[in-house]
């Protein structure tokens, strides 16, 4: 497995789109404390999640709750990672 920092962790290799939500996400937490702007906060992290699953060209597949590993399978990489809740998501890359 390699063991290259992903892109989407890198903020160095952000596409323009992952770059302006997070400039959005910077913005919305400069205003005062309200669960409307956390929830908003979660879903523009949620929104940039998705653009780097189009940039990385992942695939989010349906698993049980209990999946916390990481594994090649084939000519099929499947990964997993945490979000900030604690949940986990897992995806399968064909090669």
């Amino acid at each position: 497995m390699s063991e290259e920092i992903p892109r989407r962790c890198r903020v160095d290799r952000w596409c323009d789109a992952e770059l302006a939500i997070s400039r959005a996400v910077d913005e919305v937490e400069k205003m005062p404390a309200d669960l409307r702007l956390t929830d908003a906060v979660i879903l523009l992290g949620e929104a940039r999640g998705k653009v780097a699953d189009f940039v990385d060209q992942v695939t989010v597949v349906e698993v049980d709750d209990y999946v916390a590993w990481c594994r090649y399978t084939g000519t099929t990489i499947v990964t997993c990672d945490q979000d900030a809740l604690g949940a986990f998501r897992v995806y399968r890359r064909e090669r």
